[in-house]
């Protein structure tokens, strides 16, 4: 367990910057009763309800963004692999620089539901690869893993815009953004 934490330092400090930021974010909103329990709305409208929070995502988000890459280029893998995983952080900084608040600016949030796309579509195309190409048997049963939730996330969230689902979609998305961060943590380090 020591080995698989100290080759994983760096993605340790991603999933507790993105937890902390989280934390921060939605349970500041609750204590003034912005949205208060509100999981209808994903973490980034959470982050776009104040100018403080977006400004402090942009800084989480952008030390993520860093720590990821550099955890990338660390492990062996394909070049192409390396690509997707430095574009999906790439698109998780995108998401804070133009934050989603339709009141501030509604062709930056716009601009904010691209890049949150392109984040979900490259984190499912690396867990498709994942499946594809495992390196062991606990890649290849995570591959089926978040490949199903994957499909379901996207079919019956934000295709089929199921009522259940949209009502809880701060649950749901947050479950995705846990199997990237796992992800990138059982993939093989080689240094």
């Amino acid at each position: 367990m020591n080995k698989f934490l100290e080759k994983n330092k760096l993605v340790f400090a991603i999933l507790v910057l993105y937890t902390l930021n989280a934390l921060i974010v939605v349970f500041s909103a609750w204590a003034i009763n912005l949205h208060r329990f509100g999981l209808d709305i994903t973490i980034s409208h959470y982050i776009g309800l104040r100018k403080w929070t977006a400004f402090m995502y942009v800084i989480v988000a952008g030390s993520m963004a860093v720590l990821a890459s550099i955890h990338v280029i660390k492990i062996k893998m394909s070049v192409f692999k390396k690509i997707l995983y430095i574009l999906a952080f790439a698109c998780v900084f995108g998401c804070a620089v133009c934050p989603m608040n339709r009141d501030w600016n509604n062709t930056v949030s716009n601009i904010h539901h691209i890049i949150a796309h392109t984040l979900m579509y490259s984190g499912a195309v690396t867990f498709v690869w994942m499946l594809i190409k495992p390196l062991d048997i606990a890649q290849r049963i995570f591959g089926i893993i978040a490949i199903v939730y994957s499909i379901l996330f996207i079919a019956l969230l934000v295709i089929a815009k199921v009522s259940f689902l949209n009502n809880t979609v701060f649950i749901w998305e947050n479950a995705i953004i846990y199997l990237f961060i796992v992800e990138m943590a059982l993939e093989k380090n080689k240094e």
